[in-house]
């Protein structure tokens, strides 16, 4: 596929492709976009459970920190995989294969990978 119809507008990802190219949602282009400027932003520490000491942290101070989870699985996988994949984390082959045992075509994720480590 020709990435060079793919830009960044505003933060979010947009693209010149059918409504579903490769199984992938204009809305899972957003949760790309998301998860690229939270990888620049915060380093992996986003793709992470919160550890207890940040939870008491956030319980004590009333502050949450971190950045929260989506609710949708497949889209909480994708981000993870983005973040993970853009910041050359090994566990990014895990977060690719659950994102194939959710669905996601072979094609689709090698897209995503190539779009979030560019």
């Amino acid at each position: 596929m020709d990435m060079t119809n793919m830009r960044m507008d505003a933060g979010l990802a947009t693209a010149v492709l059918p409504p579903v190219a490769h199984g992938l949602t204009p809305l899972d282009w957003r949760v790309v976009a998301l998860a690229r400027a939270e990888a620049d932003r915060h380093g992996t520490a986003a793709f992470r459970p919160r550890t207890r000491l940040g939870r008491m942290m956030d319980w004590l101070t009333g502050v949450e920190g971190g950045v929260r989870q989506l609710a949708d699985e497949r889209l909480e996988t994708l981000r993870r995989y983005v973040g993970l994949a853009r910041r050359g984390d090994r566990d990014a082959a895990t977060a690719a294969a659950m994102l194939a045992t959710l669905g996601l075509a072979p094609a689709a994720i090698e897209l995503v990978r190539t779009f979030a480590t560019r």
